[in-house]
Parts: structure tokens; sequence; C-alpha cells
């Protein structure tokens, strides 16, 4: 029953089921997944999710162009607006669709028959749904010509899986861990050195032609891969990686973190004691969200946004994006134009074209196909939502968020630093300006999203919509496996703000997914994790001894100095 009321606790009256309706948003494409959704009552062939159909969202022109031409095709009157939308339950709107999508179903087909060629898992979907329904059988054997089309979808299914084969993703992915963000860089600069600097024995940081030739080598390195994925303090190190930043300068932040990570006056009296924990974050994040800015000014030095300098107080994820993919530029003013390029419907290709758009997805649906682009992934926790958010350069809709806000989010580790609250705005004039308050309150993504691995694999399969071939390289920062015994597990005496303690609860549960990695996932992930790190290993000299017995135990090792 819909209620006109509105509920006094949205979070805690909101449906969360979530159900397969095999139908899309006319306007942003969004899957409906929910019980109900707005449809229009005249043609019941235009649906629009909950953020569309809202009386003040502002529909696509094109959208509102192809329900008008499907009325005029069909003798309807002109659509008026929100007066002719109402909502539909799922189990009414499969009805209404189920002719209609038989409909598609076959014109996709021919048209599949007669380009000779699978695209993509959508199509894959139509051709299958008729080939269950020519199944031959003893009554009633193949006829000539169904022999003839039935062969050529064989080739045709032979060719898509080996396209598959040669579609290459390859991915860098970065966990959390706080300081111990020094592994991964150690480590990374490690195999950067002994694969593109073999001709100098002993790598002298201070030497500025060391220095050169370990930026060239950073370069090559970097430039091999698709996707850069981080969570909390991997989402910076992934940021720096992926916009060529020297990750000699981002060691030393994790060299000397007590530089950069400072407790708070209340939890650095020992006369406070637990209450310190409680009453504040344990650190000040001051400086590090000032290196942050910083880092993020070095950036874009030089680059002007209708003529001022783009730094971390107006520089956003679409910014981010046109870094990454200068030849794929996007400039604020076309930014509502290309939100129906890289939304839900964003499909990605190999093919030398800027943009293509075609009539791909079932009721007519525009699919919008973008060649390969370099992309960012954060993850960050809304609390304000209760749920996880994986910042992304090429989805349109995270385009009006400050890059710096992104990073603050995702290094918000609870406890330890305080949440951090982004809002949301546009770029008037080069300068930034936020959107309506209350803003969202994000923590750090590791909470419930500690293996980057994953998202990383959740955004190919939701933007390339099609079988790759995939490689993963993930760089870990240690793992705390705790020694339990019969005796003392349950029986400790609980300490004072026990709880706020985070490391025991994150540390292993990037290695949990891994069960899930090599069960289900037919592709090769190169993890390289440190072991044996106890939680209390977060200063700088015992980081590097961990640091330096994994890179005299690794297989990728050539140097025995």
């Amino acid at each position: 029953m819909a209620m006109d009321t509105k509920p006094l606790t949205p979070p805690l009256l909101i449906s969360c089921s979530q159900i397969s309706a095999h139908g899309y948003c006319d306007n942003c494409g969004t899957i409906l997944d929910q019980v109900s959704w707005k449809q229009c009552k005249i043609c019941h062939n235009f649906d629009l999710c909950r953020n569309c159909a809202k009386p003040a969202f502002e529909l696509e022109l094109a959208t509102q162009r192809d329900h008008k031409n499907y009325h005029k095709s069909n003798n309807y009157d002109d659509p008026k607006g929100n007066e002719d939308l109402h909502s539909v339950f799922v189990g009414e709107a499969e009805i209404n669709w189920h002719e209609l999508l038989n409909k598609i179903k076959e014109s996709h087909f021919q048209r599949i028959m007669e380009k000779g060629k699978i695209e993509n898992d959508m199509e894959m979907s139509y051709v299958m749904a008729i080939l269950e329904k020519k199944v031959p059988t003893k009554t009633a054997p193949p006829s000539p010509s169904e022999e003839e089309q039935r062969s050529k979808l064989g080739s045709m299914l032979v060719e898509y899986h080996i396209q598959a084969y040669k579609r290459k993703i390859r991915v860098l992915s970065l966990d959390g861990g706080g300081v111990r963000g020094y592994m991964s860089i150690k480590v990374l600069g490690e195999l950067i050195k002994d694969t593109y600097l073999p001709d100098i024995e002993v790598f002298d940081p201070e030497n500025k032609e060391h220095q050169e030739k370990f930026k060239e080598g950073q370069l090559k390195f970097t430039d091999q891969f698709d996707y850069f994925v981080g969570t909390s303090t991997g989402g910076l190190i992934a940021f720096c990686l992926a916009t060529k930043y020297p990750i000699l300068e981002m060691q030393k932040i994790y060299a000397k973190p007590s530089a950069y990570f400072t407790k708070n006056w209340l939890n650095s009296w020992r006369v406070f004691g637990w209450l310190g924990d409680i009453m504040s974050a344990k650190y000040n994040h001051n400086k590090i969200h000032e290196r942050i800015d910083s880092i993020i000014g070095e950036i874009f030095e030089g680059r002007l946004d209708h003529g001022k300098k783009l730094t971390a107080k107006n520089a956003t994820l679409l910014d981010l994006h046109n870094l990454l993919n200068p030849e794929h530029m996007i400039s604020n003013d076309a930014l509502k134009k290309n939100r129906r390029y890289h939304g839900s419907s964003l499909e990605f290709v190999d093919d030398k074209l800027s943009t293509i758009e075609c009539i791909e997805a079932h009721k007519g649906i525009t699919a919008h196909r973008v060649t390969r682009e370099k992309v960012l992934l954060i993850t960050a926790y809304n609390t304000t939502t209760s749920s996880i958010t994986v910042f992304n350069t090429s989805f349109a809709e995270h385009w009006q968020y400050l890059i710096a806000d992104v990073l603050k989010a995702t290094m918000a580790a609870p406890t330890y630093f305080q949440p951090w609250s982004i809002p949301k705005g546009i770029k008037e004039n080069g300068s930034f300006v936020e959107g309506p308050k209350p803003h969202d309150v994000y923590i750090d993504g590791g909470v419930f999203a500690n293996d980057p691995e994953l998202t990383a694999l959740w955004a190919i399969r939701m933007q390339w919509k099609k079988m790759v071939n995939y490689r993963i390289l993930s760089i870990g920062t240690g793992c705390y496996n705790p020694e339990l015994s019969s005796t003392s597990w349950g029986g400790e005496k609980p300490k004072p703000c026990e709880y706020a303690d985070c490391s025991k609860a994150f540390s292993n549960s990037s290695d949990r997914t891994q069960y899930i990695k090599r069960t289900h996932l037919n592709k090769k992930t190169y993890k390289c994790q440190i072991r044996g790190c106890r939680k209390s290993d977060t200063d700088s000299s015992s980081l590097r001894k961990h640091v330096e017995y994994i890179l005299g135990q690794h297989a990728f090792r050539k140097n025995k100095t």
C-alpha cells in the first residue's frame, strides 16, 4: 500500500528488499531492483527509479524525447510528466513487460544474426533466450535453415569467448592499514627498481639521477594498469600512483608517521586514560589533511579551470577523470550531457572511437559505449545512508565531489580519525560551490569493504558488461593472526574501550575473501602480503624490518644486495 505521509525515520522504513525485475530506469539506466517504482500509466513502457521519479528531478532531454516519440508511434496523447506516473509493483510490471520483452528479444536476435557478432553479456542473454525456444526434438528435427543458423551461432559463441580472452584488463590494488602503507610503498619501490633500474646496484633516493630514472620506471610501471583501487591508506597510494605522483615522496610520509599522525591532546595525556578515546578521535587529522591538499596541488600544478588554478579546494573527480584520460576530456559545461555516457548504462569497449551511442538493452534503453578509460576506485562507508560508496572516476554521479574530500573520507578510520562530511556541489567559473546541507558523513571504507580487489572486480563487471581476461596485482600491508588458547580466548579481563581498537576486526578481512576469489574466479591474482605483523607494529623501524624480510624472500626480487 502506498503511503502519502512522509516517514518519520526514512532510513528505517524504506524497503531494502531487492528483486530481479528485468527492468531498467529509462532515464539513468539503473537496474530496477526494488519492489515498486514509477511507471507511465498510459503506455506502461516508461519506468523511472525512485531518484529520477522525484518531482524536482529534471529528466534528460533525450529521455523526454524518447518517451514522447513512443507515445506518438502508438497513437497515445503526449506525456504530461509526473501526472502520467503512478506506482507499479513488480508483479504488475512483469505482466505488462512479458509480451514486449519477447518482441524485443526477437528483434535483437535478428540484429545480432545480421551483424554476425555477440558483443556483450546482454546480447548473449538474448541469444540464449531464443535458442531455448528452438531446441530440436525427435518429433520436430531442425530444418536445413535452422541447422545453418545453429552452426553460425556456434561460431559466434566461440568467437565471443576468444575475444574475451584477448580483452586484457590490468588492476593494481592497494590494501588499507594506516601507517603500514609504508610496506606497500616499499614493495612497489623494489618492484620498480628490480624491473626498470637493473643497472643501479645500490639505489640512492637522494641522488637526482637515480630519482629521475626511478620516475621513468614508475611511469612505465603504472602505464600498464587500467584500474587503480584502494581502501583507506591504500586509497591515497592508489591516487598517487594513478596520477603519476612520485612514490618516493609518498614514502617520506610513512617513514616519519609522527610528523603527520599526531595524537589529540585528550589522548596524549595519560591522566585521561581511556576517557580520551571516548571523547575524541585518537589522532588529529590536520597535518595529514594538509599534506593531502598539498599533494593535490602539486599534481594539478599548471592546470586551470576557467582561468583558476586547480587545487584541493576546487579539483573534483571530473578533473581527475580528465587528468587520467586526456583523450576523453569532458568540460564542466558538458557535464549534464555526458551523464548518459558515464552512468549505469556505460559500457567500455576497445574500439578506437571516442563515443558510440547505440540502442542496446531491452525496452529500447540506450547503452553508451565508450573507449576504455583509466579508472580510479576509492571506497568509503556512508554513515548517513548506511551503505558502501565506491567513488569511481568514470561514474558521472561522483564527478561533483572534491578529490580532497574523497581521500579524507577513505582515511577516516573509526576512533582513529573523526568522520568526514562530503558536500556534493557544482563548478561555477572554476570555483566549487557546495550543494545544500546536510551533507553525507563518511568513514573509512575498510569498515565494510576491506578488500579492494573485489571492489575492482565488481566495477569491471558493471562497466565492461562482458567477459574479460583480468590480471590483478594486489599489495597488502601485513596481516595479524592473533594467537588464541583454550584457556584465554574468552577469559581475558575486558579492557576499557577495547572496542576502539579496530585492527583485530579488520586485519584479516581481505584474506577471508581470498577463498571466494580462488574458487569462483578463473583469472590470475598476484597477492603480495606481509605476514607475521602484529597490531602494534606501527613504528617505522618495525615496519622496515618486515619489509626487508619480505623483500629478501619474494621470488620477484632479482638483486641479492
